[in-house]
């Protein structure tokens, strides 16, 4: 039980049920410590006890707000998720050159991914195993899926739509342009995969989809 100086349960710190923002806290923390767990043991092996060590909880503080190891991985896949959607993503200038903007859209958007930080690392190694264990919770991961989609989206198909108002680009169903971009890219973005892993692949594939987008989108000169 957590009786230590500080904890969520101490006697001198709160009486009767601890405050929303203690709580809170606390939940963080069990949701740290489980992507460490998830991202280190896999799904089968993680283990209720190491993550309340982890947290410095008890188990029965983890069971009073999680019923399970899927709920855990669920709830750990929904928050990477949503600091996805909480980061600012690049603009797209239609008066610039237009592979370049596309490229430095590309390569920021898998930034929102792959950048640093422990925490943040675990996370996604837990988001990737969900989407690898799709079958587990399709639910949980087809919504995180279209989130993230609809982020890396919505701007292109304003950006497309400027670009065809200037006469830029051929007239064309914004919304297929922006869908098109996004599953040429999907290999770049999708965490199931590993191939792409090397910042110079990155580059490689993005430079060979941009060109061969704009082969089919820019007008005939």
């Amino acid at each position: 039980m957590e009786r230590r100086q500080g904890g969520l349960e101490s006697s001198s710190r709160t009486v009767g049920r601890p405050r929303k923002d203690e709580a809170e806290r606390v939940i963080q923390r069990i949701l740290d410590a489980a992507a460490v767990e998830f991202s280190s043991r896999g799904y089968l092996l993680a283990n209720a006890d190491t993550i309340a060590m982890r947290a410095d909880v008890s188990k029965a503080t983890i069971y009073r707000h999680f019923t399970g190891k899927d709920q855990l991985l669920q709830a750990v896949t929904r928050r990477w998720v949503e600091q996805i959607l909480e980061q600012e993503h690049p603009s797209l200038d239609p008066q610039a050159d237009i592979a370049d903007e596309l490229r430095r859209y590309a390569l920021s958007a898998l930034e929102l991914i792959t950048r640093d930080g422990e925490a943040f690392s675990a996370r996604r190694s837990v988001a990737k195993m969900a989407m690898t264990e799709i079958e587990l919770f399709p639910d949980t991961v087809e919504n995180s899926r279209l989130r993230t989609m609809g982020k890396y989206i919505d701007p292109l198909r304003e950006y497309f739509g400027a670009l065809i108002q200037q006469g830029r680009m051929r007239p064309f169903d914004t919304a297929r342009a922006a869908d098109m971009f996004y599953r040429l890219n999907y290999p770049l973005m999708d965490l199931r995969r590993g191939s792409l892993d090397a910042p110079s692949a990155r580059v490689e594939f993005v430079e060979f989809m941009i060109d061969m987008f704009l082969k089919g989108c820019l007008p005939s000169r």
